[in-house]
């Protein structure tokens, strides 16, 4: 299952452990979660994530594009996820 947002996992954690659902022989998890965010559950979890560094970079130099008056580059940014691997 994936969740896609790190929120979401927090109240569905709590449903998973009180179903007694064994993750990862019954529930297989990858949810998202921002660079450095921690889940307290008892199996580690495959996270999928994006730097804040990468995201506020990215931003910033479109930005700084507009003050400058010139043209943005691109309407669109693609910034790769940071995949965290678990035993999930």
């Amino acid at each position: 299952m994936f969740f896609f947002d790190d929120a979401f996992f927090d109240v569905a954690s709590r449903a998973i452990l009180e179903l007694g659902i064994k993750v990862p022989e019954e529930l297989a998890i990858v949810t998202h979660a921002n660079v450095g965010r921690t889940f307290h559950f008892p199996v580690s979890l495959t996270r999928v994530g994006f730097s804040a560094d990468d995201v506020i970079k990215a931003a910033w130099n479109m930005y700084q594009q507009v003050i400058d008056g010139r043209e943005i580059d691109s309407s669109v940014i693609l910034i790769p996820p940071v995949v965290k691997h678990g035993d999930s």
